[in-house]
């Protein structure tokens, strides 16, 4: 639950659908009144107009009507289960602790100084706290996220750089197992060209095979990992199609070099030391 000033609403950027939203008429001696957000109207009464609608706070005598139905908002924290939520009027139940939410279309790093300046030389005994902008507290409270997403994208450059060492290792095998044959190839006419592409080809092969169980598993197990995502959808296709492509062009790279180095074969001298 919030206790909002008139124009909160319209400060914070969280539209009012349904009724309308708190005002200057809602103080002292008139009616309680609340807005609440999408979610606690279809919970409480769901297919019914949540406007007018009174229900009582725990140890509370008088009841309060709902005058407003707000959309859904983060109030605990980004990616949070949609919750009931209910605003209520600062003027109906006055409190000492108080936030003040300044909007701004300058940059309201510069403005930080001035709002506290106008704040002080209305009251000089007032205790101000955590006086910043909402950039730097997201800032501050996704330092968590932040950070494992850093870890885990080290760990994913690590296992990226040990995937392609991998490739480049094996690949190098098979062409070092097979330089007689592609010796062989080349003598009877076959052009580096076609060697660059034949072990390229079969060394694609397997990454492509690697690539379809990778995504499979990707888009299956994806679910877990929606709670740790923020703006992006667990299955999103240019997520999707980018670290596809990221992999392909790693794993071509890997793949090129030896088979270039195969391509590059002197037949005469393989089948000499054959």
């Amino acid at each position: 639950m919030d206790l909002v000033a008139p124009d909160y609403f319209a400060t914070v950027g969280i539209p009012v659908v349904r009724g309308r939203q708190l005002g200057e008429e809602d103080r002292a001696g008139t009616l309680p009144a609340v807005v609440v957000n999408q979610t606690m109207a279809d919970t409480f009464w769901p297919g019914k107009n949540p406007l007018g609608q009174r229900f009582r706070f725990f140890g509370d005598d008088q009841p309060v009507e709902v005058v407003g139905v707000a959309r859904n908002a983060n109030y605990n924290g980004l990616g949070e289960d949609p919750q009931p939520y209910i605003y209520q009027p600062l003027g109906q139940r006055w409190t000492g602790n108080l936030t003040l939410l300044v909007r701004t279309e300058a940059d309201p790093t510069a403005l930080l100084s001035t709002v506290e300046r106008e704040i002080r030389s209305l009251d000089k005994g007032l205790a101000l706290d955590g006086v910043q902008t909402i950039g730097q507290r997201l800032y501050q409270g996704l330092w968590a996220q932040r950070t494992g997403a850093a870890l885990l994208g080290l760990f994913g450059l690590l296992a990226l750089i040990l995937a392609a060492g991998g490739i480049y290792g094996v690949t190098s095998f098979v062409v070092a197992q097979r330089s007689r044959e592609i010796g062989i190839r080349m003598a009877l006419g076959a052009r580096a060209a076609d060697v660059l592409g034949v072990v390229l080809r079969q060394g694609m092969q397997v990454v492509l095979v690697g690539l379809f169980l990778g995504v499979g598993c990707a888009l299956a197990l994806g679910r877990l990992a929606a709670n740790f995502l923020f703006g992006v959808e667990p299955t999103d296709p240019w997520t999707f199609g980018g670290t596809v492509l990221l992999l392909s062009a790693v794993a071509l790279a890997a793949n090129f070099l030896p088979a270039r180095r195969a391509s590059g074969l002197d037949p005469v001298r393989v089948l000499r030391q054959e």
